[in-house]
């Protein structure tokens, strides 16, 4: 464990800001005092807009604005120490925000559905906002936070900007809502909590391939002149298509399960009958034998 070194420094600077920094939203009022506590001929601002002149005789001196609409305003106070032109300067750091006109999220060259194991890009769009150094955009599916994408941009003035999210979406995004939020940090100083506006969710269909999910178990004994019923079922998006076939021929097909129903089993029913569930993203097949030496049921590993 490494040790630290605290350092106090303490200050008798003559000149005060009060509040020493600020943040205000664009076209909002804003009020500095600047005082200065040691003899002087004359205090005052300068700044692109409520410029004070110097003023004699006064401890402080108010910069004051009704509607603050310079982006790149730098406030100075200045006090002149003497006739000599001997002055103390300190600039008072402004922040200027505004919060987006909306935020919006959607696929990057993609509509429709989407299809389970392949990458996408999710693309949040904000419009009209500043600055965008102190922006931060939030990844959301559902109330789970997935990431935050931040940015570098040193502009000022309102912008419209993106962030993109990469997703492999699986069967388990089916009908589920992401939605990206648009986050100031505009520091200590600034508004608690941070101005946030998020967008209206997103919600999209992930097809994925048939998984046949029969309750058939491994073996089952079928007797001569018996009947025999057995369900094929299956998982998918879009629907699968699930048929049995036996010797080329379909004998029995459904949507997402189909029955195979075979009265009076005799040594004419014996051979390989398959159950297949397609749909259009692929197929997955079941293999089923009846042997007729022992009259007993198989089933067979599946085939991809």
């Amino acid at each position: 464990m490494s040790n630290r070194l605290i350092l106090t420094v303490e200050c008798n600077c003559p000149v005060v800001l009060q509040p020493p920094a600020v943040v205000v939203e664009y076209g909002d009022s804003v009020s500095v005092n600047c005082s200065y506590s040691q003899d002087h001929i004359g205090l005052g601002w300068e700044a692109s807009q409520g410029p004070v002149d110097s003023t004699k005789d006064v401890q402080f001196i108010t910069w004051s604005v009704p509607s603050l609409v310079h982006w790149d305003i730098r406030p100075l106070c200045y006090i002149n120490i003497n006739e000599q032109g001997q002055q103390d300067r300190m600039y008072l750091p402004v922040i200027i925000y505004k919060t987006p006109d909306s935020v919006s999220i959607s696929f990057m060259n993609h509509t429709g559905p989407v299809t389970e194991g392949r990458q996408y890009k999710l693309q949040c769009d904000i419009q009209n906002v500043a600055p965008v150094q102190r922006l931060t955009v939030k990844w959301y599916k559902g109330q789970t936070l997935l990431t935050e994408t931040f940015f570098n941009d040193s502009t000022k003035t309102p912008v419209d900007q993106s962030a993109t999210l990469q997703i492999s979406p699986s069967r388990d995004d089916d009908g589920a809502e992401y939605w990206c939020e648009a986050e100031l940090r505009l520091g200590p100083v600034g508004p608690q909590p941070p101005p946030t506006l998020k967008s209206d969710p997103l919600k999209f269909t992930v097809y994925y391939a048939p998984e046949i999910v029969s309750d058939i178990v491994n073996l089952v004994d079928v007797s001569i002149l018996r009947d025999l019923s057995l369900t094929c079922s299956a998982n998918g998006n879009p629907e699968p298509h699930v048929e049995w076939r036996f010797k080329n021929q379909t004998i029995a097909a459904g949507r997402r399960h189909s029955t195979l129903k075979i009265s009076r089993v005799t040594s004419a029913h014996a051979g390989l009958y398959t159950c297949t569930a397609t749909n259009p993203i692929q197929s997955q097949t079941w293999e089923v034998v009846v042997k007729e030496d022992y009259s007993i049921l198989q089933i067979c590993i599946p085939l991809f």
